[in-house]
């Protein structure tokens, strides 16, 4: 059985790090060749997740991830059936919906860059820019637009749901220093009465 670290998706994760640095190399003497390259990186992240379902080859390089079921009672992110958000269903439960959303953040960064005129070009700057191109250049800007908010709005609504597990996911991750291993009792972790936060620390 081979390394974790030569598991197909973590390979294909090294490729997409390679990529990346291509395509910053040369985002500003060739915005062409940047948008090519950073799609191509965008399209390989779902690719490595094909292939870690396929070959049953969970990604050796995430950190926080195994805390995550025993935090929420869940083994994915995705496992939103129990919520009573209907976003949540939609985004999760229709895989389309999911797809249009994620590929409009990408294609929406592309496009706003691509049309940027130069360097110092603000955010809002561009976006009129844009609203000055051909119709076809326009509803594209709308449509990413709309997929990249409900993205967000997405986002935003998943942390709440998480709430208290995201808490302690954070503390988990938090380093330790010194000599003295401090640790985390995240078992008595409780929120106090007024807002107030009790964390119990020991030492080993």
């Amino acid at each position: 059985m081979p390394s974790v670290y030569l598991y197909i998706p973590n390979i294909i994760g090294y490729f997409r790090i390679i990529i990346n640095f291509v395509a910053f190399a040369v985002c500003y003497s060739n915005k062409a060749l940047f948008a090519v390259l950073y799609f191509f990186s965008f399209v390989l992240d779902g690719v490595d997740g094909w292939f870690a379902r396929k070959f049953n080859q969970g990604l050796a390089l995430l950190v926080y991830w195994p805390f995550f079921p025993s935090f929420t009672g869940k083994t994915s992110h995705k496992d939103v059936k129990h919520t009573g958000n209907w976003l949540l269903k939609l985004y999760y439960g229709y895989r389309p919906f999911m797809a249009f959303c994620c590929v409009s953040c990408e294609v929406l960064y592309i496009i706003l860059f691509l049309f940027a005129d130069e360097k110092s070009t603000s955010l809002l700057s561009a976006c009129k820019g844009l609203l000055n191109q051909s119709p076809i250049i326009i509803l594209v800007f709308i449509s990413t637009l709309v997929g990249w908010a409900v993205k967000q709005v997405t986002n935003v609504i998943q942390s709440s749901v998480v709430g208290l597990g995201s808490v302690k996911l954070l503390l988990s991750c938090l380093p330790v220093m010194g000599a003295s291993v401090v640790r985390l009792r995240l078992d008595s972790f409780s929120f106090k009465r007024g807002g107030e936060v009790g964390v119990s620390l020991s030492k080993d």
